[in-house]
């Protein structure tokens, strides 16, 4: 779990690092190593992080309140935005992200007009999972998330409970 903290302003930024594996998964055992990383808007800096690793293959909160920088830390995890200062290194020290190996979900669900079934698929499908294969993970993952009663029902017709799942 990661922490923020207040920075003399009464708002928390996410400057040092608690971290606690919530759950291990084992699949992809990739840590992500974080030393100096800056992030500024303008002249407010809103993220400060002198040293930070996430463990691989275990599932990290990152908590804290409106404007901590949680989101602009996993937008720089994923490459999305760009940092001031600092790196970020993937694994055995690579410095380019390894993009088929991460997906980023936010908060608010970003569906495509098609099934749920589809929308589930889509990631595989653009990393070029061969198509037997991306089924079964399709399946799989409905069964767990109990979405398999309306994976061939448009996203557009889902509730907002179903279409964050």
């Amino acid at each position: 779990m990661i922490r923020g903290q207040d920075n003399g302003d009464g708002k928390e930024r996410l400057e040092t690092a608690e971290i606690a594996a919530e759950y291990e998964l084992g699949a992809n055992n990739m840590e992500i190593y974080i030393q100096n990383l800056i992030k500024r808007y303008g002249s407010q800096t809103v993220l400060n992080i002198e040293n930070l690793t996430l463990s691989g293959g275990a599932i990290t909160a990152v908590i804290g309140p409106n404007g901590a920088g949680k989101s602009t830390l996993l937008k720089l995890i994923a490459d999305l935005i760009e940092r001031d200062s600092g790196e970020i290194s993937y694994g055995a020290g690579g410095s380019v992200p390894p993009l088929k190996e991460m997906t980023l979900v936010f908060q608010d669900t970003y569906l495509m007009q098609k099934s749920i079934r589809e929308n589930i698929a889509y990631p595989l499908k653009i990393r070029k999972v061969p198509r037997q294969e991306a089924e079964a993970r399709v399946q799989e993952l409905a069964e767990e998330l109990k979405l398999t009663p309306i994976l061939d029902k448009r996203a557009g017709a889902t509730s907002q409970g179903e279409a964050q799942k």
